[in-house]
């Protein structure tokens, strides 16, 4: 986990675990909302609310499934224009998490890599639902966002302190400020 996140962890003892599963509501605190924020690069993070519920899986083979739903509203500053502008993002969790089985051999779980996302418990019992949705949240975010409406099309070239050219006429031309340039001296 990020050091800097040291503030947002859930930790939740997996051990003896009701058959039927046990729910978890996460809601990061204002002041968790900006260490997140500052770990991703967003300009602020609104809220961050999660419902999710472990449920044992195969039992007595030592897994646990973390399934449930995260959502995000949060400001982000858009790569083309340099603007504010807000977002947000609405995911599922579904994540497996093997037991530490080393000591007893018998046991073994059983996944099929190419569909589970795959995890492990602490050694001491525990996990962090935290670090479970920081780990989905940062994966949600765009790198590179843009704000609605914005695209490369839409970005305005200049030749010179007042010339705007369209991209064809300056891809076609990537000499012409030179030669403008030159003109003026």
């Amino acid at each position: 986990m990020n050091a800097s996140l040291h503030n947002f962890r859930r930790i939740i003892s997996v051990i003896n675990l009701p058959i039927e599963g046990k729910s978890f509501q996460i809601n990061a605190s204002a002041e968790e909302c900006k260490q997140i924020a500052s770990s991703l690069g967003l300009v602020m993070l609104k809220s961050l609310s999660s419902s999710i519920i472990l449920i044992p899986e195969n039992i007595g083979k030592g897994a646990i499934r973390a399934k449930g739903k995260f959502s995000a509203n949060f400001v982000e500053k858009c790569v083309i224009t340099l603007e504010n502008f807000e977002s947000s993002c609405e995911e599922d969790i579904n994540t497996l998490f093997a037991l530490d089985i080393s000591d007893n051999t018998e046991k073994t779980v059983f996944f099929d890599s190419a569909e589970e996302i795959v995890d492990s418990v602490n050694n001491d019992g525990t996990l962090d639902l935290a670090a479970l949705i920081f780990e989905y949240l940062s994966l949600s975010i765009e790198p590179h966002p843009r704000k609605p409406g914005n695209s490369k099309d839409s970005l305005k070239y200049y030749c010179g302190p007042s010339k705007v050219v369209s991209k064809d006429e300056f891809s076609n031309k990537p000499f012409a400020v030179l030669g403008d340039l030159r003109r003026k001296m």
